[in-house]
């Protein structure tokens, strides 16, 4: 992952690559379930451009992964009101138990944030895994920004 500060043209080396965030998560103990839903709110967390590689591969989601969700941005992404706002409501929407599908596409609808970098100059939310997975809220509750083991 790049990230805000990745510059390809002066520093080719991105801050966080899959396989640091794989190394953590082979720590995980067999009572810990797999990865729900992975949502890194940072800018070029779902790029999977060849030099950046792919987040979500270090938390074990793929595009074949079932009940299994990543969610970031393709772009550098301006943080301000809109920024702010498209998070929350994803976050509220999967909460309620949408699908990520739903809420990516109501978080769009609702609202566009900008990107710094991009031909339109909005940011593109990106989504690697099973775009019909919800949260799984018997493990996990929902409260404003934040879940919360139960």
């Amino acid at each position: 992952m790049g990230d805000c500060n990745y510059d390809p043209a002066n520093n080719p080396t991105p801050l966080l690559f899959a396989w640091d965030v794989g190394k953590a998560d082979s720590n995980k103990t067999v009572n810990q379930a797999p990865y729900n839903l992975v949502f890194v709110n940072g800018c070029n967390s779902a790029d999977t451009s060849p030099d950046t590689g792919n987040l979500a591969d270090g938390f074990a989601i793929t595009n074949t992964s079932i009940d299994q969700a990543f969610v970031g941005w393709t772009t550098e992404i301006v943080l301000n009101q809109k920024y702010d706002d498209w998070s929350h409501q994803f976050l509220s929407d999967m909460g309620a138990g949408d699908t990520v599908s739903a809420a990516m596409k109501d978080g769009s609808a609702k609202v566009q944030p900008d990107a710094v970098v991009d031909g339109d100059g909005k940011a593109v939310p990106g989504f690697i895994g099973d775009r019909s997975t919800t949260l799984h809220t018997n493990v996990y509750q929902h409260t404003g920004w934040y879940w919360t083991n139960q």
